[in-house]
């Protein structure tokens, strides 16, 4: 038998596996024992055991003889496994893939079963080594789908990463159709899409599944889960009629979640694309990348399992041997995915008995029998014992433990045998994945942790003669689970006595999979202990509830969905004694507070001042500290039209759909219309009333430890007000970077600014003492409006007189003899100056 015939045959017992077409084989020696992949979930049993010397089956899901609930109607299918016309969706792939040539992953995306002639691979994982479909296209009616195999394509995070994004919006222009270069879009779910689309200024709302609320939209994305009949019939009839839907979802998640359900009927997301010829699969994807998937062109054309499928069966053209492993890869997926029992399931097994003709070598004529004697049969040895209850847990990183009941009568040992799901089970004869054992307990280490593992179990019995003398009992029911993942014990943690408190550093462990960590925190010479829970996976704390004065022992531990890491090696440490006459450093203060100001009159006779410039030098960085507070260097603070604004440094601004990163605000008062604010590209805005009615626009801008300068001046007029934009210019760099505009009323035909301005170092957040902030210090020069110099300068403290609110570890200077104005906030900085007023009128 050649190698493609020996590989066609392969493939027609893997199908017939799958859709129950084989029968048992007596007589199977225990070498030949080479089982198909392990697909079972923890509560997984096959529902006949396999024949003696051959391994499990994938078992299907539920428990015990446990049916799914039927659908409430009629799944709409296609009617047969058949591949697209030659060329046909030549000219949508080249507009989906576009400018695509990487697409990054989130989480673990899982395959879709691309079968029917209306429907096309995009873009391609792997799955057991073969390329298996992440994103797929196709057409119903007179309408378009696009369907990814995670929900998470569309985070805000994965949007921005490798070409993710760009795959998207082209999905959602060509599932819009012809003629759509901007299209109306609804936006199902609480996705990270939907600001992603906002910001980049595309039309898109909101959208219930409802009666005739997807018919003002001509594309609509959503995330397949467990919809109702009529929310599928909703979606099922809007892409008939001309819609566009682009469709998120996760199979093998599904199934997991929705255990004794069968995901090729029940799962909404197949329901609605089975009448498209693909559906979502129970099968998780490989990366190809890095990051996710590469992208270098349509996938092959084996990728289709109606095209693989034909080519397997008529024998039209010679096939390589790559092309006839994938395609059968991609038939025995597609039959995995397709209801037992149906015509598309039968289509496929049919066809299985003409493959294996069209594979198998001519006949060679051989020698007639040879007539043998008749012998007495042996006696037939008694049955080995079933083992019928098999469980697994896994309580450990990387470890697996497995019990099993006893088969009767007791055998000589047992054979247990465990695998990654969606991998080959081992052979007898292999090292890794086997144990002979006489008890009837196994714990397996060092096995990838995350990772799903299936185990089985059957009894053996022989004399240790040869291998002739084995005889085996029947396998037990499958058992799989996830292997425990908890992170490792963390490295590096150092910690360092301040006047803030103790801060803690540790090394980062690379480990995506950590949520938080937690601290214990021992006194010297005492048992008592204090737990520290860090709500985040920062590599960083600072302990401010420690005495003055004390010494303490710090571990640490990484947690987990899985649990706690083991302990880190623990540090000493001595607190500082608390610094003498400085009290007000560790007494609560209520936020915001003003810490260190400065006010610059100009010449009232300059009245209506057109434009402000000012340059300013940040000394030290300034990084986001804390979650609870931050610092704000405000620039400018005052009135365009009698309509107060202000703008400046923040060191950490709450970014829609992200973290808290460093940037730059330019608010103003008096309205909540956006209609009056211009973002900047990669900006947003705000609007809000919690400090009276405001609006502003807000841009990352990661500022250090440099020189700068800011700009505000008009920047268009309109009959209704005149935007004003504000600019910052890194004088290191020489780079301008715009930060956006807001539009202020008229005075006498344009924008007025007052002939006076304000600048602060601001600290806001929740209450906190004083010593726990960072020390801070900035210059700013005399700022110039018009083009002229203030008169007069004031130095003072804005809250020094407010019960609760004074924060005295603050300065503010002014050098009338260069024009530069010192402000300094934070740690342990002494007020050196008392408020002082100078007057620089010549």
């Amino acid at each position: 038998m050649t190698r493609v015939a020996r590989w066609l045959v392969v493939f027609v017992t893997i199908a017939a596996v799958v859709l129950g077409a084989c029968s048992d084989e007596p007589g199977a020696s225990p070498e030949a024992d080479a089982p198909p992949a392990p697909r079972s979930s923890a509560a997984e049993s096959p529902t006949q055991p396999p024949a003696e010397g051959t391994p499990p089956a994938p078992a299907p899901r539920g428990t015990g003889t446990q049916a799914s609930t039927p659908p409430a109607t009629p799944i709409l299918e296609v009617e047969e496994i058949a591949p697209p016309d030659a060329g046909e969706f030549e000219d949508d792939l080249a507009a989906l893939l576009d400018g695509v040539s990487e697409l990054a992953a989130s989480g673990t995306p899982g395959a879709l079963c691309v079968y029917g002639p209306d429907a096309f691979p995009v873009v391609v994982g792997e799955y057991q080594g073969r390329a298996a479909t992440v994103v797929a296209a196709g057409r119903h009616g007179h309408g378009r789908v696009v369907a990814l195999g995670h929900e998470g394509f569309f985070q805000t995070s994965t949007l921005r990463s490798r070409d993710t994004g760009r795959l998207v919006t082209n999905a959602l222009r060509w599932a819009a159709g012809p003629g759509s270069a901007d299209p109306r879009i609804g936006i199902a779910d609480d996705l990270g899409l939907y600001v992603w689309l906002s910001l980049d200024r595309h039309d898109v709302a909101k959208v219930s599944l409802t009666e005739g609320a997807l018919d003002a939209f001509d594309v609509v994305v959503v995330v397949m889960t467990n919809q109702t009949e009529s929310q599928v019939r909703e979606l099922a009839e809007f892409v008939s009629s001309g819609g566009g839907l682009v469709l998120g979802g996760n199979g093998w998640g599904w199934a997991d979640l929705n255990f004794g359900r069968r995901i090729a009927t029940d799962f909404a997301g197949n329901r609605l694309l089975a009448r498209l010829g693909m559906r979502w699969a129970d099968a998780e994807l490989t990366r190809t990348t890095t990051e996710g998937y590469a992208v270098a062109g349509p996938p092959g054309e084996m990728t289709h399992a109606g095209a693989a499928l034909v080519a397997l069966e008529d024998g039209s053209r010679p096939l390589s041997r790559p092309e006839i492993v994938q395609a059968q890869h991609s038939v025995s997926l597609t039959a995995g995915c397709l209801p037992p029992g149906g015509a598309l399931a039968a289509q496929i097994r049919d066809s299985s008995p003409a493959v294996t003709r069209a594979a198998a070598p001519a006949a060679t004529p051989g020698p007639a029998p040879v007539a043998r004697a008749t012998a007495r049969p042996a006696p037939t040895p008694p049955p080995v014992g079933e083992v019928k209850e098999v469980t697994v847990s896994s309580s450990d990183r990387g470890e697996l433990r497995i019990t099993w009941s006893a088969a009767q009568p007791a055998p000589t040992d047992y054979r247990v045998m465990w695998a990654q799901q969606g991998a080959n089970w081992p052979r007898p004869s292999d090292r890794e994945g086997n144990v002979y054992t006489t008890s009837r307990s196994l714990t397996v280490t060092g096995l990838e942790p995350g990772a799903r593992y299936n185990v089985a179990v059957r009894a053996r019995e022989w004399d240790g003669s040869d291998t002739r003398s084995v005889r085996w009992g029947p396998w037990g029911p499958v058992a799989g689970t996830r292997i425990n993942a908890a992170p490792l014990a963390p490295t590096g943690l150092t910690a360092a006595a301040t006047h803030r408190g103790v801060v803690l550093e540790w090394d980062d462990p690379r480990d995506g999979s950590i949520r938080n960590y937690e601290l214990v925190r021992g006194r010297h010479n005492s048992g008592a202990q204090t737990r520290l829970r860090i709500g985040s996976a920062t590599t960083g704390y600072v302990d401010t509830d420690a005495s003055p004065g004390t010494g303490y022992t710090y571990s640490l531990r990484a947690i987990n969905g899985y649990g706690e890491s083991a302990p880190s090696i623990p540090v000493n440490v001595t607190t500082l004694a608390r610094i003498p006459g400085r009290d007000d450093l560790y007494e609560q203060i209520s936020l915001p507070v003003h810490a260190a100001s400065v006010r610059w009159y100009w010449d009232h006779e300059l009245d209506p001042i057109r434009e402000m410039t000012v340059d300013f030098t940040v000394h030290n960085n300034v990084h986001d500290w804390s979650s609870r507070n931050g610092y704000y260097l405000m620039l400018l603070h005052g009135r365009i039209s009698d309509i107060t604004f202000y703008f400046g440094f923040q060191n950490a601004i709450t970014h829609p759909g992200a973290q808290r990163v460093k940037g730059v605000i330019f608010s103003r008062w008096d309205t909540r219309d956006l209609g009056n604010a211009r973002v900047a590209p990669d900006g947003w805005s705000q609007s809000a009333g919690y400090e009276g009615d405001f609006i502003g626009v807000r841009r990352a801008y990661e500022w250090g430890a440099g020189r700068y300068r800011a700009r505000i001046a008009p920047d268009g007029l309109e009959p209704d007000g005149e935007w004003y934009s504000v600019w910052i210019t890194n004088r290191d760099t020489n780079e301008t970077t715009w930060i956006g505009a807001l539009k202020f009323p008229l005075t006498d035909g344009e924008g007025a600014m007052e002939a006076i301005s304000y600048s602060t170092l601001e600290l806001y957040g929740r209450p906190t003492r004083p010593i726990d902030t960072p020390e801070w210090y900035v210059t700013i020069s005399a700022p110039l409006a018009d083009g002229i110099l203030p008169v007069r300068v004031l130095t003072f403290y804005p809250y020094d007189d407010t019960e609760g609110r004074a924060m005295l570890n603050s300065n503010s200077l002014f050098d009338a003899q260069e024009g530069i104005a010192h402000l300094r906030i934070g740690g342990t900085t002494e007020r050196m100056t008392p408020t002082a007023d100078h007057d620089l009128s010549p």
